[in-house]
Formats: structure tokens, sequence, C-alpha cells
């Protein structure tokens, strides 16, 4: 008799243990699709960039560059500024990004650029009246090297060529934690079915379990922005340190979607525990009407 009592306190708490490994659980498959819908996902970057104002704050500094270059080599602010707009920074970046995700396209060259700008540079020094002899030619090409250099500082992603292998790894992989993850789900789902035989006690376990879920979900992007403040790291330039900002904060933001999408269910769930609950209370009025 002492063997069964507690062999049923076990079994009653196994439950428990089932509803707390299922929100374990869709918190894992959350933190898995964010890094699938962020990390791994090339639009999700560039939509970074634009919100970021990235192309114009790169202008911006290229531009006070650019001018202190122009004043030591002779050259007039509308030359320098010329020589670089927005909507190449932009485009510049876009294709940095695309090289990040995908391995077969080779390293980022700016050769037009820095054709641009001896160009650029040779035919103001000949509208001046001034000849481009083999020393002026060798002073220009310095200073479109040092724009080059300056600009592919500025229009790149640090560590690049480390994070196109962890990049190209997470898209192959990803979707091996999310069938693993969704493999154990169901089966903890399994397990509250087999061991809990009441449908409203069904019913709560899971209202547990995705309240928990949903309430993490919620906490995650409130918590990281108290926490992960990028304006403390110094990072130069300004416009990355925004870009970053902007990438951190829109990352831990996504699991805002799987907090929605967990509240919804939860909401499903209450609505059928509620029409459950309505049920038995019209099972027992009517049991006792008829007594």
């Amino acid at each position: 008799m002492a063997n069964t009592i507690t062999n049923k306190k076990r079994i009653a708490w196994l439950p428990v243990v089932l509803a707390y490994l299922l929100s374990l659980l869709l918190v894992l498959v959350a933190i898995v699709g964010v890094v699938a819908l962020t990390v791994c996902s090339p639009r999700f970057f560039k939509k970074q960039i634009e919100k970021s104002q990235f192309s114009t704050n790169v202008l911006s500094e290229l531009t006070e560059n650019y001018l202190s270059y122009g004043v030591v080599g002779g050259f007039s602010a509308q030359v320098m500024e010329s020589l670089i707009s927005a909507d190449r920074i932009q485009n510049d970046m876009y294709q940095t990004i695309d090289r990040l995700y995908d391995a077969s396209m080779g390293e980022q060259s700016y050769a037009d650029l820095h054709q641009k700008s001896l160009d650029t540079f040779v035919a103001d020094v000949k509208a001046r009246n001034y000849s481009v002899t083999p020393e002026v030619e060798k002073g220009l090409v310095s200073l479109a090297d040092a724009c080059t250099l300056d600009y592919s500082s500025h229009v790149g992603v640090p560590f690049a060529s480390y994070l196109r292998s962890i990049f190209n790894k997470l898209q192959d992989n990803i979707w091996f934690p999310f069938a693993v993850l969704f493999l154990l789900s169901a089966v903890c789902v399994t397990l509250l079915l087999m061991n809990v035989h009441h449908t409203a006690a069904r019913l709560r376990y899971f209202t547990y379990a995705v309240s928990a879920a949903s309430l993490l979900c919620l906490l995650v992007p409130i918590l990281a922005r108290g926490v992960v403040q990028m304006d403390r790291f110094n990072i130069s330039p300004a416009s990355l340190q925004k870009l970053l900002a902007q990438y951190v904060n829109a990352t831990f933001g996504t699991f805002l979607y799987f907090a929605v999408g967990y509240v919804i269910l939860l909401g499903v769930l209450c609505f059928f525990a509620s029409r459950k609950k309505q049920s038995s209370n019209s099972g027992q009025s009517g049991a006792k009407s008829s007594l």
C-alpha cells in the first residue's frame, strides 16, 4: 500500500516536470528561430543598414576625411565630394553582406573607385593647366590609394573572413537543432497526454508551459536593452557602432514575434479551457436537476 502511494506521488510530479521541460523547449525553439531569422539572414542584415542610416553616416564621415585629403592635395571640396555617394555606399555594403553569406563569392574589390579617383584627380590637375609629370602622378596615385583604403575600411564588416565561416555553417546546419527541438517537444506533449487523463488538467499544464515560454520571450528583449548597451563600447567609426547597436537591438527584438505567437497559442488554450469548464458546469447542473 505504501509503495502504491509513493508511485502515485511520483507520477503526480511527472506532468509538472514535463510542463517545465516543454516550456524550456519552446524557449529554445524561439532562440533557434531568432538565429535563423537574424544571423542566418542577409536580408535582415541589409534591413538594419537601412534603419541605422548607415550609408548617410558613412558618407558624412568619408566626406570629412576626403576634404582633409583634398586640402593636402590641393583639390577643391567639389572634386573630393564627387568621388562617393550614399547610393554607392549602400550598394557596396549590400555586396559585402552577400559575400558574408556566399562562400563562392570572392573578396570585394574597389579597383573601380581607385581608378575613378585617379582619373578625377588627373582631370582636375589638367583643367588647372598643370602638367602631370611622373612625380605628380605618383602623388595622385598615393592620394587615390588613401581614399580607397579609407572607403574600404568604412564600407565593410570587421572580421569578415571569420564571420563568413560562422554564417555559412549556421545556414547549412540551422535545420538540425530545429528538428531535434520539435522532436523533443512532440515527445513531451505525448508524455503529458499519456500521463494526464483529464482534458481540463491537460489544458492546464499546456497553459503553464506556454505561459512561461511567452513570458521569457517577452522579457529577453526588455532585459537585453538594459544590459547590452552598445554605446558603452568604444567602436570606431561611429557609423559602425550605430549599425551594430541597431543589429543587436533588432536581433533581441525578434523574440517578440515568438512571444506574440505563444500568446496567441495561449489564448487558444484558454478558450478551450473555458469551453471545457462551461461544459463541465452544464453537465453538473443537469445532473442536479435530474436529482
